[in-house]
């Protein structure tokens, strides 16, 4: 808007009082140089036709017909804040925390600061197979060391890093030819410090094979695919931690009794790219569920959902 031709004055209003949303709550801490858009962001929430108006509640403070008198024209872009469930049996327990709750809190979004997930444990599932499970796992699994030019707040570094967890799961229901993650974040994970990155040769396919993708997609599937096959080279005992990349495995039921003891998952085979079970049921122990299987938005009043 501002590099049109219009004249315009634009502000730019915020539940937080602070701005750029998810480049401070949803980007991993660790990743600085992704956050370093925020500087365009600011430049642009500084210019002179630009106002932001922050700690203020669409709803609470104010109304959508509100809005609609005093602007030409409001534009709702506030994303989808809540994590969507697993449906199934369980995830009710203490220690499944969705991942837009559990990245917020290791990124000390206020509204999640509280959350204070028990990791007293040795072994953490995340169920997904895309950046937002692989920032999760890598966050767990790094060395203050590591961390030291991220912003990770204190709170989540005392925790996670005192935490004995030894082992993280990275399941998904179909395989890793249909896997989201990008190759820049999976290849990070075969360099870490302390951790080594683990697969079951087995369950990679040789080639990408034929698929209908764009050939830039097919292309960063073939990046993906050679780099789990890296991953099926390492050892359990190369490092002391450890992450496994399951696939073909979609959750069932989240075993414990008020607390996560376990999760039962069922193999699964693709079927015109779905993820169809096969009646064949294995566990995983773990004390922490972090589903990463995307995310649901909220209704404003007055407008369409």
């Amino acid at each position: 808007l501002l590099k049109s031709d219009t004249d315009v004055q634009v502000d730019v209003i915020d539940r937080l009082p602070t701005p750029f949303g998810l480049i401070r709550a949803g980007v991993a801490p660790d990743h600085q140089t992704t956050k370093k858009i925020q500087k365009k962001f600011g430049a642009t929430l500084t210019n002179p036709s630009v106002r932001y108006f922050g700690n203020v509640d669409i709803g609470r403070d104010l109304s959508l017909a509100e809005l609609r008198e005093m602007y030409d024209a409001v534009v709702l872009a506030f994303g989808a804040p809540f994590d969507h469930k697993l449906g199934i049996p369980g995830e009710d327990k203490a220690g499944v925390y969705g991942s837009a709750s559990f990245v917020g809190w290791y990124n000390a979004h206020p509204d999640l600061r509280n959350l204070d997930p028990a990791l007293d444990i040795k072994a953490v599932a995340v169920i997904g197979v895309g950046n937002v499970a692989i920032d999760a796992a890598r966050v767990l699994v790094k060395d203050s060391a590591e961390m030291a030019d991220s912003d990770l707040p204190a709170y989540a570094a005392e925790a996670i890093q005192s935490s004995p967890i030894t082992d993280v799961y990275i399941i998904g229901r179909r395989g890793p030819i249909e896997a989201k993650f990008t190759n820049v974040e999976l290849r990070e994970m075969g360099k870490l410090e302390h951790c080594v990155s683990l697969v079951d040769p087995a369950q990679l396919p040789e080639e990408v094979g034929d698929v209908d993708l764009s050939d830039r997609d097919k292309r960063l599937k073939e990046r993906n695919l050679n780099t789990l096959k890296e991953f099926a080279d390492c050892k359990p005992s190369d490092k002391p931690k450890r992450v496994h990349f399951v696939f073909y495995a979609s959750p069932v039921e989240i075993l414990g009794d008020d607390r996560v003891k376990g999760l039962k998952l069922e193999r699964t085979k693709i079927e015109d790219g779905r993820a169809i079970g096969t009646g064949k049921f294995f566990e995983i122990d773990c004390g922490l569920v972090i589903p990463a299987i995307g995310y649901r938005g909220t209704s404003i009043e007055g407008a369409p959902f």
